[in-house]
Protein backbone atom coordinates (compact mmCIF):
# COMPACT_ATOMS: atom_id res chain seq x y z
CA UNK A 1 0.00 0.00 0.00
CA UNK A 2 1.14 2.87 -0.58
CA UNK A 3 1.68 6.00 1.65
CA UNK A 4 1.05 9.88 0.75
CA UNK A 5 4.38 10.75 2.72
CA UNK A 6 3.08 14.54 3.14
CA UNK A 7 -0.70 13.71 4.73
CA UNK A 8 0.33 10.30 6.03
CA UNK A 9 -2.51 8.90 4.52
CA UNK A 10 -3.25 6.26 1.61
CA UNK A 11 -2.58 7.24 -1.37
CA UNK A 12 -5.29 7.28 -4.33
CA UNK A 13 -4.03 7.89 -7.89
CA UNK A 14 -6.80 10.57 -9.64
CA UNK A 15 -7.91 8.69 -12.82
CA UNK A 16 -5.87 10.29 -15.87
CA UNK A 17 -8.93 11.25 -17.09
CA UNK A 18 -9.73 13.40 -14.37
CA UNK A 19 -5.95 14.53 -14.31
CA UNK A 20 -6.38 15.51 -18.42
CA UNK A 21 -9.83 17.58 -17.89
CA UNK A 22 -8.04 19.46 -15.13
CA UNK A 23 -5.36 20.37 -17.62
CA UNK A 24 -8.15 21.75 -20.11
CA UNK A 25 -9.91 23.63 -17.85
CA UNK A 26 -6.58 25.32 -16.30
CA UNK A 27 -5.62 26.61 -19.66
CA UNK A 28 -8.85 29.43 -18.86
CA UNK A 29 -10.09 29.02 -14.95
CA UNK A 30 -8.57 29.80 -11.43
CA UNK A 31 -7.01 26.24 -9.76
CA UNK A 32 -9.68 27.02 -7.10
CA UNK A 33 -12.78 27.00 -9.71
CA UNK A 34 -11.07 23.95 -10.95
CA UNK A 35 -10.98 21.83 -7.84
CA UNK A 36 -14.57 23.22 -6.99
CA UNK A 37 -15.45 22.21 -10.29
CA UNK A 38 -14.50 18.59 -10.30
CA UNK A 39 -15.27 17.90 -6.79
CA UNK A 40 -18.91 18.56 -7.53
CA UNK A 41 -18.64 16.58 -10.90
CA UNK A 42 -16.48 13.40 -9.52
CA UNK A 43 -17.35 10.71 -6.37
CA UNK A 44 -14.98 10.84 -3.71
CA UNK A 45 -12.39 8.06 -4.94
CA UNK A 46 -12.25 9.82 -8.70
CA UNK A 47 -12.16 13.81 -8.13
CA UNK A 48 -9.40 16.01 -6.89
CA UNK A 49 -7.88 14.67 -3.89
CA UNK A 50 -7.23 18.08 -2.47
CA UNK A 51 -6.44 22.35 -3.98
CA UNK A 52 -2.81 21.23 -3.59
CA UNK A 53 -2.88 18.90 -5.94
CA UNK A 54 -4.57 21.11 -8.42
CA UNK A 55 -2.26 24.17 -7.46
CA UNK A 56 0.66 21.72 -8.27
CA UNK A 57 -1.11 20.61 -11.07
CA UNK A 58 -0.62 24.01 -12.88
CA UNK A 59 2.83 24.87 -11.91
CA UNK A 60 3.81 21.28 -13.30
CA UNK A 61 1.67 21.98 -16.66
CA UNK A 62 3.14 25.74 -16.88
CA UNK A 63 6.38 24.49 -16.59
CA UNK A 64 6.41 21.87 -19.27
CA UNK A 65 5.04 24.55 -21.73
CA UNK A 66 7.94 27.11 -20.98
CA UNK A 67 10.09 23.76 -21.68
CA UNK A 68 8.43 23.48 -24.86
CA UNK A 69 8.55 26.37 -26.09
CA UNK A 70 12.13 27.09 -25.13
CA UNK A 71 12.81 23.78 -26.12
CA UNK A 72 14.91 22.95 -22.70
CA UNK A 73 14.57 23.38 -18.58
CA UNK A 74 13.98 26.86 -17.49
CA UNK A 75 14.90 26.98 -13.61
CA UNK A 76 12.81 29.79 -11.79
CA UNK A 77 13.72 28.92 -8.12
CA UNK A 78 14.75 32.65 -7.65
CA UNK A 79 15.25 36.02 -8.94
CA UNK A 80 18.88 34.82 -10.31
CA UNK A 81 17.39 32.24 -12.26
CA UNK A 82 14.77 35.12 -14.06
CA UNK A 83 17.85 37.28 -14.67
CA UNK A 84 20.31 34.48 -16.19
CA UNK A 85 17.45 33.21 -18.32
CA UNK A 86 16.35 36.72 -19.56
CA UNK A 87 20.09 37.47 -20.62
CA UNK A 88 20.10 34.33 -22.97
CA UNK A 89 17.78 35.51 -24.17
CA UNK A 90 19.36 38.92 -24.81
CA UNK A 91 22.19 37.57 -26.12
CA UNK A 92 20.31 35.56 -28.89
CA UNK A 93 18.24 39.06 -29.74
CA UNK A 94 15.00 37.10 -29.14
CA UNK A 95 13.09 39.11 -26.71
CA UNK A 96 11.67 43.02 -25.58
CA UNK A 97 14.69 43.25 -23.20
CA UNK A 98 17.27 45.26 -25.03
CA UNK A 99 19.53 45.73 -22.13
CA UNK A 100 20.31 44.50 -18.17
CA UNK A 101 22.59 47.05 -16.21
CA UNK A 102 23.96 45.42 -13.09
CA UNK A 103 25.42 48.20 -10.34
CA UNK A 104 27.43 47.15 -7.56
CA UNK A 105 25.25 46.69 -4.55
CA UNK A 106 21.91 46.98 -6.73
CA UNK A 107 19.43 44.95 -7.61
CA UNK A 108 19.73 44.36 -11.91
CA UNK A 109 17.25 46.72 -13.78
CA UNK A 110 16.00 45.98 -17.21
CA UNK A 111 15.25 47.94 -20.61
CA UNK A 112 12.50 46.94 -22.54
CA UNK A 113 10.97 48.11 -25.94
CA UNK A 114 10.86 47.34 -29.21
CA UNK A 115 11.95 48.95 -33.03
CA UNK A 116 8.36 49.41 -33.71
CA UNK A 117 8.45 51.71 -30.36
CA UNK A 118 11.47 53.47 -31.38
CA UNK A 119 10.45 54.12 -34.36
CA UNK A 120 7.34 55.79 -33.12
CA UNK A 121 9.59 57.77 -30.85
CA UNK A 122 11.41 59.39 -33.62
CA UNK A 123 8.44 60.29 -35.15
CA UNK A 124 5.76 60.84 -33.17
CA UNK A 125 7.30 62.34 -29.92
CA UNK A 126 10.39 63.45 -31.63
CA UNK A 127 8.10 65.56 -34.12
CA UNK A 128 6.45 66.98 -31.42
CA UNK A 129 2.77 65.02 -32.24
CA UNK A 130 2.90 63.28 -29.22
CA UNK A 131 3.96 63.60 -25.79
CA UNK A 132 5.88 60.86 -24.02
CA UNK A 133 3.93 60.13 -20.62
CA UNK A 134 6.16 58.84 -17.77
CA UNK A 135 4.91 57.19 -14.63
CA UNK A 136 6.42 54.73 -12.49
CA UNK A 137 3.61 51.34 -11.43
CA UNK A 138 4.24 49.31 -8.35
CA UNK A 139 2.33 45.51 -7.78
CA UNK A 140 3.11 44.51 -11.44
CA UNK A 141 6.00 42.41 -10.12
CA UNK A 142 9.07 41.88 -7.61
CA UNK A 143 10.32 45.29 -9.36
CA UNK A 144 9.20 48.74 -9.71
CA UNK A 145 7.98 49.63 -13.96
CA UNK A 146 8.19 53.03 -14.98
CA UNK A 147 6.30 52.28 -18.49
CA UNK A 148 6.45 55.33 -21.03
CA UNK A 149 3.29 56.39 -23.06
CA UNK A 150 1.86 58.43 -25.79
CA UNK A 151 -0.79 58.67 -27.85
CA UNK A 152 -0.92 56.93 -31.37
CA UNK A 153 -2.06 59.98 -33.21
CA UNK A 154 -2.15 58.14 -36.33
CA UNK A 155 -4.85 56.61 -35.81
CA UNK A 156 -8.64 56.65 -33.21
CA UNK A 157 -10.74 54.24 -31.52
CA UNK A 158 -13.80 52.89 -33.30
CA UNK A 159 -15.94 54.27 -30.62
CA UNK A 160 -14.56 57.16 -29.03
CA UNK A 161 -13.09 58.56 -31.46
CA UNK A 162 -9.77 59.49 -29.38
CA UNK A 163 -6.65 58.30 -30.40
CA UNK A 164 -5.17 54.73 -28.59
CA UNK A 165 -3.21 54.73 -25.65
CA UNK A 166 0.39 53.31 -27.02
CA UNK A 167 3.10 51.61 -24.72
CA UNK A 168 6.60 53.09 -24.95
CA UNK A 169 9.73 51.87 -23.78
CA UNK A 170 10.06 50.63 -20.04
CA UNK A 171 12.04 50.45 -17.18
CA UNK A 172 12.01 47.78 -14.41
CA UNK A 173 14.62 48.48 -11.68
CA UNK A 174 14.21 48.15 -8.36
CA UNK A 175 16.23 51.63 -7.04
CA UNK A 176 15.06 54.48 -7.91
CA UNK A 177 17.10 57.04 -7.27
CA UNK A 178 18.74 59.49 -10.11
CA UNK A 179 21.59 57.38 -11.38
CA UNK A 180 19.32 54.47 -12.19
CA UNK A 181 16.83 56.71 -13.64
CA UNK A 182 20.13 58.06 -16.30
CA UNK A 183 20.84 54.71 -16.96
CA UNK A 184 17.31 54.38 -18.56
CA UNK A 185 17.13 58.09 -20.27
CA UNK A 186 20.72 58.08 -21.17
CA UNK A 187 20.06 54.78 -23.08
CA UNK A 188 17.18 56.00 -25.01
CA UNK A 189 18.76 59.24 -25.57
CA UNK A 190 21.44 56.94 -27.64
CA UNK A 191 18.80 55.45 -29.51
CA UNK A 192 17.96 58.88 -30.60
CA UNK A 193 21.11 59.89 -31.27
CA UNK A 194 20.35 60.94 -35.24
CA UNK A 195 16.89 62.46 -34.41
CA UNK A 196 16.16 66.40 -34.21
CA UNK A 197 14.86 66.17 -30.09
CA UNK A 198 14.01 70.36 -29.75
CA UNK A 199 10.21 69.39 -30.21
CA UNK A 200 9.68 66.19 -28.14
CA UNK A 201 8.04 67.15 -25.01
CA UNK A 202 8.08 64.92 -22.35
CA UNK A 203 5.75 64.69 -19.02
CA UNK A 204 6.41 63.42 -15.79
CA UNK A 205 5.27 64.16 -11.92
CA UNK A 206 7.44 65.92 -9.81
CA UNK A 207 9.23 62.83 -8.76
CA UNK A 208 13.01 64.32 -8.34
CA UNK A 209 15.20 61.41 -9.60
CA UNK A 210 12.91 61.18 -12.64
CA UNK A 211 12.98 65.27 -13.37
CA UNK A 212 16.90 65.69 -12.48
CA UNK A 213 17.13 62.38 -15.00
CA UNK A 214 15.38 63.77 -18.06
CA UNK A 215 17.19 67.45 -17.66
CA UNK A 216 20.42 65.74 -17.92
CA UNK A 217 19.76 63.44 -20.80
CA UNK A 218 17.70 65.70 -22.66
CA UNK A 219 18.43 68.70 -21.94
CA UNK A 220 16.99 70.84 -25.30
CA UNK A 221 14.01 69.12 -24.82
CA UNK A 222 10.62 70.53 -23.26
CA UNK A 223 9.97 69.11 -20.00
CA UNK A 224 6.19 68.94 -18.21
CA UNK A 225 5.12 68.65 -14.60
CA UNK A 226 1.57 67.30 -14.62
CA UNK A 227 -0.89 69.15 -13.38
CA UNK A 228 -3.12 67.24 -11.01
CA UNK A 229 -0.27 65.54 -9.34
CA UNK A 230 1.10 69.70 -8.44
CA UNK A 231 -2.59 70.45 -6.93
CA UNK A 232 -2.56 67.10 -5.25
CA UNK A 233 1.11 68.07 -3.70
CA UNK A 234 0.40 71.58 -2.89
CA UNK A 235 -3.01 70.62 -1.10
CA UNK A 236 -0.81 67.91 0.91
CA UNK A 237 1.29 70.81 1.58
CA UNK A 238 -0.84 73.19 2.69
CA UNK A 239 -2.52 70.61 5.16
CA UNK A 240 0.50 69.82 6.83
CA UNK A 241 1.38 72.99 7.57
CA UNK A 242 -1.86 73.43 9.42
CA UNK A 243 -3.64 75.75 7.21
CA UNK A 244 -7.11 75.44 7.64
CA UNK A 245 -9.68 74.64 4.81
CA UNK A 246 -10.78 77.91 3.72
CA UNK A 247 -7.41 79.46 3.16
CA UNK A 248 -6.18 76.35 1.77
CA UNK A 249 -8.82 76.55 -0.85
CA UNK A 250 -8.46 80.24 -1.28
CA UNK A 251 -4.60 79.79 -2.35
CA UNK A 252 -5.54 76.71 -4.09
CA UNK A 253 -7.92 78.68 -6.35
CA UNK A 254 -5.41 81.62 -6.50
CA UNK A 255 -2.82 79.11 -8.02
CA UNK A 256 -4.90 76.43 -10.10
CA UNK A 257 -7.61 77.50 -10.93
CA UNK A 258 -9.57 79.46 -13.87
CA UNK A 259 -7.69 82.98 -14.08
CA UNK A 260 -5.01 81.98 -11.32
CA UNK A 261 -1.72 81.74 -11.58
CA UNK A 262 -1.14 79.02 -14.37
CA UNK A 263 -3.39 80.72 -16.50
CA UNK A 264 -1.35 83.86 -16.39
CA UNK A 265 -1.13 85.47 -19.71
CA UNK A 266 2.45 86.27 -19.86
CA UNK A 267 5.58 86.59 -17.56
CA UNK A 268 4.13 90.52 -16.03
CA UNK A 269 0.85 88.54 -15.28
CA UNK A 270 2.83 85.55 -13.89
CA UNK A 271 5.36 87.53 -11.33
CA UNK A 272 1.76 89.86 -10.22
CA UNK A 273 0.14 86.74 -9.30
CA UNK A 274 3.12 85.20 -7.23
CA UNK A 275 3.90 87.95 -5.18
CA UNK A 276 -0.05 88.47 -4.44
CA UNK A 277 0.07 84.55 -3.85
CA UNK A 278 3.30 85.18 -1.95
CA UNK A 279 1.61 87.87 0.11
CA UNK A 280 -1.34 85.85 1.13
CA UNK A 281 0.61 82.77 1.96
CA UNK A 282 3.31 84.82 4.23
CA UNK A 283 0.44 85.87 6.75
CA UNK A 284 -0.53 81.86 6.62
CA UNK A 285 2.09 79.47 6.94
CA UNK A 286 5.89 80.64 6.66
CA UNK A 287 6.84 76.79 5.60
CA UNK A 288 4.52 76.86 2.74
CA UNK A 289 5.81 80.73 2.02
CA UNK A 290 9.27 78.99 1.83
CA UNK A 291 8.09 76.18 -0.41
CA UNK A 292 6.18 78.46 -2.96
CA UNK A 293 9.14 80.64 -3.28
CA UNK A 294 11.74 78.32 -3.62
CA UNK A 295 10.53 75.02 -5.35
CA UNK A 296 6.73 75.17 -6.25
CA UNK A 297 6.90 78.41 -8.21
CA UNK A 298 10.17 77.90 -10.20
CA UNK A 299 8.16 74.55 -11.37
CA UNK A 300 5.27 75.96 -12.13
CA UNK A 301 6.80 78.93 -14.59
CA UNK A 302 9.45 76.55 -16.49
CA UNK A 303 6.93 73.28 -16.51
CA UNK A 304 3.49 74.72 -16.88
CA UNK A 305 3.67 77.97 -17.74
CA UNK A 306 6.40 79.01 -20.30
CA UNK A 307 4.95 75.61 -22.42
CA UNK A 308 1.72 76.93 -22.90
CA UNK A 309 2.91 80.34 -24.02
CA UNK A 310 5.26 79.23 -26.26
CA UNK A 311 2.10 77.54 -27.82
CA UNK A 312 4.14 73.76 -27.45
CA UNK A 313 0.64 72.81 -25.64
CA UNK A 314 -2.51 74.56 -25.22
CA UNK A 315 -3.22 74.13 -21.39
CA UNK A 316 -1.97 72.39 -18.11
CA UNK A 317 -0.57 68.63 -19.41
CA UNK A 318 -2.10 65.87 -16.89
CA UNK A 319 -0.36 61.74 -16.82
CA UNK A 320 -4.19 60.91 -17.30
CA UNK A 321 -2.76 58.60 -20.30
CA UNK A 322 -0.18 57.10 -18.01
CA UNK A 323 -2.88 56.22 -15.38
CA UNK A 324 -5.36 54.71 -17.87
CA UNK A 325 -2.10 52.84 -18.93
CA UNK A 326 -1.36 51.74 -15.84
CA UNK A 327 -5.00 49.99 -15.11
CA UNK A 328 -4.49 48.48 -18.84
CA UNK A 329 -1.05 47.01 -17.40
CA UNK A 330 -2.77 46.08 -14.16
CA UNK A 331 -5.49 44.34 -16.30
CA UNK A 332 -3.26 42.56 -18.36
CA UNK A 333 -1.91 40.74 -15.36
CA UNK A 334 -5.19 40.14 -13.73
CA UNK A 335 -4.20 42.35 -10.62
CA UNK A 336 -1.49 39.64 -9.32
CA UNK A 337 1.86 40.47 -9.05
CA UNK A 338 3.82 38.30 -11.58
CA UNK A 339 7.37 36.58 -12.28
CA UNK A 340 9.53 38.80 -13.68
CA UNK A 341 9.62 36.54 -16.96
CA UNK A 342 6.08 36.21 -17.30
CA UNK A 343 5.79 39.93 -16.36
CA UNK A 344 7.81 40.55 -19.73
CA UNK A 345 6.02 37.54 -21.73
CA UNK A 346 2.87 39.56 -20.83
CA UNK A 347 4.06 42.86 -22.03
CA UNK A 348 5.95 41.51 -25.63
CA UNK A 349 2.18 40.47 -26.23
CA UNK A 350 0.66 43.45 -25.37
CA UNK A 351 2.77 45.64 -27.35
CA UNK A 352 2.71 43.21 -30.44
CA UNK A 353 -0.98 43.20 -30.04
CA UNK A 354 -1.22 46.78 -30.56
CA UNK A 355 0.88 47.45 -33.59
CA UNK A 356 -1.05 44.36 -34.95
CA UNK A 357 -4.28 46.71 -34.46
CA UNK A 358 -2.30 49.65 -36.02
CA UNK A 359 -1.78 47.50 -39.01
CA UNK A 360 -5.22 46.05 -39.40
CA UNK A 361 -6.81 50.12 -39.68
CA UNK A 362 -5.02 50.15 -43.48
CA UNK A 363 -7.90 48.33 -44.23
CA UNK A 364 -10.36 49.12 -41.96
CA UNK A 365 -10.25 46.59 -39.52
CA UNK A 366 -10.16 45.92 -35.79
CA UNK A 367 -9.58 48.24 -32.84
CA UNK A 368 -9.05 51.62 -34.94
CA UNK A 369 -9.48 53.70 -37.64
CA UNK A 370 -7.17 55.87 -39.73
CA UNK A 371 -6.84 59.42 -38.33
CA UNK A 372 -7.61 62.26 -40.96
CA UNK A 373 -4.25 63.24 -41.45
CA UNK A 374 -3.33 59.62 -42.14
CA UNK A 375 -6.76 58.46 -44.18
CA UNK A 376 -5.28 58.50 -47.85
CA UNK A 377 -2.96 55.34 -46.63
CA UNK A 378 -6.47 53.45 -46.40
CA UNK A 379 -6.76 50.64 -49.16
CA UNK A 380 -9.56 48.47 -49.73
CA UNK A 381 -9.41 44.74 -48.55
CA UNK A 382 -9.70 43.39 -52.13
CA UNK A 383 -6.48 45.80 -52.95
CA UNK A 384 -4.83 44.68 -49.90
CA UNK A 385 -5.15 40.81 -50.79
CA UNK A 386 -3.72 41.45 -53.77
CA UNK A 387 -0.72 42.79 -52.61
CA UNK A 388 2.51 41.15 -52.13
CA UNK A 389 4.17 40.37 -48.31
CA UNK A 390 6.91 43.39 -49.65
CA UNK A 391 4.25 45.40 -50.47
CA UNK A 392 2.31 45.69 -47.63
CA UNK A 393 5.24 45.96 -45.47
CA UNK A 394 6.44 49.14 -47.80
CA UNK A 395 2.92 50.48 -47.46
CA UNK A 396 3.01 50.09 -43.50
CA UNK A 397 5.89 51.57 -43.79
CA UNK A 398 5.34 54.54 -45.56
CA UNK A 399 2.01 54.90 -43.10
CA UNK A 400 4.34 55.16 -39.92
CA UNK A 401 7.03 57.36 -41.38
CA UNK A 402 4.29 59.94 -42.83
CA UNK A 403 4.98 62.81 -40.63
CA UNK A 404 1.94 65.47 -41.31
CA UNK A 405 1.93 69.37 -41.82
CA UNK A 406 2.10 70.96 -38.24
CA UNK A 407 -0.45 73.30 -38.25
CA UNK A 408 0.62 74.98 -35.54
CA UNK A 409 3.83 76.65 -37.43
CA UNK A 410 3.94 78.71 -41.26
CA UNK A 411 7.15 78.90 -43.32
CA UNK A 412 7.69 81.42 -45.84
CA UNK A 413 7.33 81.41 -49.30
CA UNK A 414 10.63 80.91 -50.08
CA UNK A 415 11.86 78.70 -46.83
CA UNK A 416 13.25 80.24 -45.07
CA UNK A 417 11.41 81.54 -42.15
CA UNK A 418 9.05 78.79 -39.74
CA UNK A 419 7.08 81.35 -37.72
CA UNK A 420 4.58 79.93 -34.94
CA UNK A 421 1.24 80.88 -36.27
CA UNK A 422 -0.99 82.78 -33.83
CA UNK A 423 -3.57 81.52 -31.88
CA UNK A 424 -6.24 83.94 -31.29
CA UNK A 425 -5.76 85.16 -35.02
CA UNK A 426 -6.80 88.66 -34.09
CA UNK A 427 -10.21 88.16 -32.42
CA UNK A 428 -11.82 88.92 -29.24
CA UNK A 429 -12.14 86.53 -26.26
CA UNK A 430 -14.85 84.21 -27.15
CA UNK A 431 -16.05 85.58 -30.55
CA UNK A 432 -17.45 83.48 -32.68
CA UNK A 433 -17.99 85.40 -35.84
CA UNK A 434 -15.69 85.66 -38.31
CA UNK A 435 -13.82 88.97 -38.16
CA UNK A 436 -15.56 90.57 -41.64
CA UNK A 437 -18.89 89.69 -40.04
CA UNK A 438 -18.50 90.62 -36.18
CA UNK A 439 -18.80 94.38 -35.25
CA UNK A 440 -16.44 95.68 -32.53
CA UNK A 441 -18.44 97.95 -30.60
CA UNK A 442 -17.02 100.70 -28.62
CA UNK A 443 -19.21 102.43 -25.24
CA UNK A 444 -19.77 105.99 -25.79
CA UNK A 445 -18.65 108.24 -23.15
CA UNK A 446 -21.53 110.52 -21.93
CA UNK A 447 -20.83 113.98 -22.15
CA UNK A 448 -20.78 115.94 -18.76
CA UNK A 449 -22.94 118.76 -19.06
Amino acid sequence: MKVNLILKNEYVRTPSHVMAEMTDLLKHKKPMDVYNTLTNKYDELSGPTSRRQVHDKKLNDDKKNRQNNAGKVINRGNIADHISEIDALVANGNSIVKSIIRDQCKAPCLILYTEDQLTDLKTLCCSGQSILGIDKTFNLCDFHVTATCYKQVRVAKERSGEPPIFLGPIFVHDNSDFESYSNFFNHLRTKLRDTDKTKLVLGSDEELAIVNAITLAFPESTHLLCKRHLYQNTKQKLIDDSVDKADRQKILGMIFHEDGLIDANDSICFDAKSEEIEKVSKDLSSKFHRYFQNKLKKNLQERVHQPIVSGVIDKPWTNNNSESLNHVLKQAIDWKSKPLLDLITILATLIETQFKDLRKSLVGVGEYKLSETHAHFSVSRTMWVSKTNEERDRLYKRFRLFTPKDTKTVTSTDGKMTVIQPRSLGKKIGQIKRKKTDRTVTVKKQKLH
